[in-house]
This record gives structure tokens, C-alpha cells and sequence, in this order.
């Protein structure tokens, strides 16, 4: 693998996004040095109970929603636990995979 790529997958495996992790990568975007791919499609999902994690994901729905990204933003009073994945997970395959009946 040719360094530039090397470096290529690794930007991809750490810069992506995360709210366990600090998100200045976001920087850019929020100052609007930068603008975000307008084919984004973005399903995001909080838990209620953490505050700072579901006061993030209501600042990145707001952002997405004014430079016009489509977005679901889904938040489920539930903390980080598998009952939020459990939850989430069937409403988030079909934003991405949307079931037409025959």
C-alpha cells in the first residue's frame, strides 16, 4: 500500500465522527471554512439520559439541517446501552435501506 493511501485509510478509521471523542475535526465546518458533501445522508441517534452526548447530537442535527444535509435525528430516552441500539437499530436500517412493499 502506497504511503498516501496508508494515510488516506487511517484519516478515514480516526476522523470518524464520534462522541466519545473530542470533534474538532467539525471545526472547519462549524466556522464554514469548509462545507460537508451535500449527497450526506445522515441517520444520528442520542440517548436522552446523557446530557452532553444528546446536547452535541441536537447541535449537529441543527448544523446539518441549516447548510441543507438531510438528516434523522432520533433521540431515545435510554442511556448508552443496548437497549438504545436495540431500539435504534431496526429505524436506522430502513433510513438507509427503506422497505417498498411489491
Amino acid at each position: 500500500m502506497s504511503d498516501q493511501r496508508s494515510l488516506d485509510v487511517y484519516r478515514h478509521i480516526v476522523d470518524v465522527p464520534s462522541f466519545s471523542g473530542p470533534v474538532y475535526y467539525f471545526e472547519p465546518y462549524f466556522s464554514g471554512r469548509k462545507h460537508p458533501d451535500p449527497n450526506l445522508k445522515i441517520w444520528m441517534s442520542a440517548g436522552t439520559y446523557e446530557g452532553s452526548i444528546y446536547r452535541d447530537a441536537q447541535t449537529m442535527e441543527v448544523y446539518f439541517k441549516r447548510v441543507d444535509i438531510p438528516i434523522k435525528a432520533v433521540y431515545l430516552h435510554e442511556g448508552h446501552s443496548f437497549g438504545a441500539w436495540r431500539e435504534g437499530a431496526a429505524q436506522m436500517v430502513l433510513h438507509f435501506f427503506p422497505f417498498e412493499r411489491q
